[in-house]
């Protein structure tokens, strides 16, 4: 080998591609692909992926490079460039909305559908792998979301799909049967199977509520990352990527395409949060407490996504959303006190518990529970759902509430038979976690009660869209949403977070449309 060639190679590992002598030039080529220098051989060491092949091959940088190298670069590229006709067939119509989706994903191979709760983003998804003529293709989901999508494969097209669970042993038999086109993994056994799945040289990754990796240092998002590296065609699909900060951003963008707001959390977080320094007896700590340069962070989600709510696509009648506010009790005022001098003389209960016991204080009390079958007695025997956070509520609601003869159904996110018996009977309500609420739906009913609530934007938009969905011959009916809140209790704070965190992602919302519409006239125009 010419020492002075610029010259790219894979390393004796089998992991890294190793350039040497480079031209001082070509260092910020480097820098964008996240490369390390190594000053012991005078080198760029970078991750041995198909993408960091193709940019080395097409850099014009390398008078020698590794056969190895071009021949991931072409295996690659031939996936992106695929003509060959597909023999899986879409069997439903979709949506216009639905359509522009695919089109961003033919465009760009890389982005995300930035769709709130019902929208069809599964069937968008789906439609797109049709296009691409995809015949390997990895989805993962959150666990209780698994079966769901596999039947939203059935109905949709000709795709045959398997369901990764079971014992470890029983999901690599199903992961090597080759007679399966869509292989549908939860999020939770990810890191388990990354080797395989990396071997397995999918052509499309789908990542449904892709806000699932949010937490770059999980385990689960480190495994989608690398997985992700290994396939050309990506997509992310949720409806809440920022749903509680700007930063729930990054490393969901990350998985899907680096070059919009880079591999350094630290300069995301540098460029776009606001910290202030705080101290906390002898601890010093830099305190979160705003967002910076909005605009830039818009425009750049803006380039590889699209975002559709509900109300763009559909005519469905708009939802109301209103807070039922009691006034507490002797009792709960008591109790309340109580625990607020308990913990002020017990500094080390964790916020956390302290925020979870006054939660409870509330749910428990009277006052709440009779406000509650006030607002039930109201609704003439219509179907309802009634929301909680803590499990002991859940079950206290449901004698409760039986006890007074109602027709009670409780579903715990996995057994079915409380859903279905709601669906089926003419059972008038349902009680389910706030945790649970994904992956399953109830258009049939109009009225949510949030009894309980957590401050997770996510989890509040996934409970509201149980009902309200695109496809359904209840759809046509007015939503009803009301929050059971307390008088000055932790209630009202924690719906006043929900609120404020509504407001940041309206914002972002309405920039994407703005800027959707800018890029279709500019696209007519030309």
């Amino acid at each position: 080998m010419n020492q002075k060639s610029t010259t790219a190679i894979v390393s004796d590992c089998g992991n890294l591609i190793i350039a040497y002598n480079t031209p001082y030039s070509s260092k910020e080529f480097f820098n964008s692909l996240n490369a390390k220098w190594s000053m012991k051989f005078k080198s760029w060491e970078l991750p041995y992926t198909p993408e960091n092949s193709i940019k080395i091959v097409s850099s014009g940088i390398f008078e020698s490079i590794d056969e190895q190298i071009n021949k991931q670069a072409n295996e690659f590229q031939n996936i992106l460039t695929n003509k060959k006709e597909s023999q899986i067939k879409s069997l439903r119509t979709s949506y216009k909305h639905q359509l522009e989706w695919v089109k961003l994903i033919k465009k760009l191979n890389k982005c995300l559908f930035l769709g709130g709760v019902g929208t069809g983003k599964t069937k968008a998804a789906i439609e797109s792998a049709i296009q691409f003529n995809a015949t390997k293709i990895l989805v993962v989901v959150p666990a209780p979301v698994m079966a769901n999508f596999a039947n939203q494969v059935k109905v949709h097209s000709t795709f045959s799909s398997v369901i990764l669970k079971g014992t470890k042993t029983q999901r690599l038999e199903k992961l090597n049967d080759t007679t399966k086109n869509i292989y549908i993994i939860n999020y939770d056994v990810l890191a388990m199977f990354e080797l395989e799945l990396i071997s397995k040289k999918f052509e499309m990754v789908i990542f449904d509520e892709i806000h699932y990796l949010k937490n770059s240092d999980s385990k689960r998002s480190k495994s989608a990352l690398k997985i992700a590296q290994f396939i050309p065609l990506r997509l992310g699909l949720t409806g809440t990527l920022t749903a509680n900060g700007l930063e729930q951003a990054f490393h969901p963008a990350k998985v899907i395409d680096s070059q919009y707001f880079g591999t350094n959390e630290y300069s995301f977080k540098a460029k776009y949060m606001i910290f202030q320094r705080h101290v906390f007896g002898s601890k010093k700590f830099q305190k979160h407490v705003g967002y910076k340069n909005r605009e830039d962070f818009k425009e750049r989600l803006a380039k590889f996504s699209l975002t559709y709510t509900i109300d763009d696509v559909t005519d469905i009648p708009p939802a109301t959303t209103s807070p039922i506010m009691i006034e507490p009790s002797k009792q709960l005022l008591l109790e309340y006190s109580k625990q607020i001098e308990y913990r002020q003389d017990n500094p080390s209960m964790s916020a956390i518990e302290f925020a979870n016991n006054l939660q409870k204080i509330c749910s428990n009390d009277e006052s709440k529970v009779e406000s509650l079958k006030h607002e039930l007695e109201q609704l003439n025997g219509s179907k309802c759902v009634i929301w909680y956070k803590f499990t002991d509520t859940g079950l206290n609601l449901f004698k409760s509430l039986s006890d007074c003869g109602y027709q009670v159904s409780i579903y715990n996110g996995f057994n079915r038979d409380g859903l279905d018996e709601f669906k089926r009977e003419n059972n008038q309500i349902l009680i389910s976690q706030m945790s649970m609420g994904i992956g399953w739906e109830i258009p049939e009913c109009q009225f949510s009660f949030f009894y309980e609530f957590t401050s997770s934007k996510t989890e509040n938009d996934q409970a509201k869209g149980r009902t309200r969905r695109l496809e359904s011959d209840h759809a046509q009916k007015p939503v009803f949403y009301y929050y059971f809140l307390v008088n000055k209790t932790l209630d009202e704070r924690i719906f006043n977070v929900i609120q404020k965190r509504n407001a940041l992602n309206d914002d972002i919302e309405q920039f994407l449309k703005e800027y959707q519409k800018e890029r279709g006239d500019r696209l007519q125009t030309d």
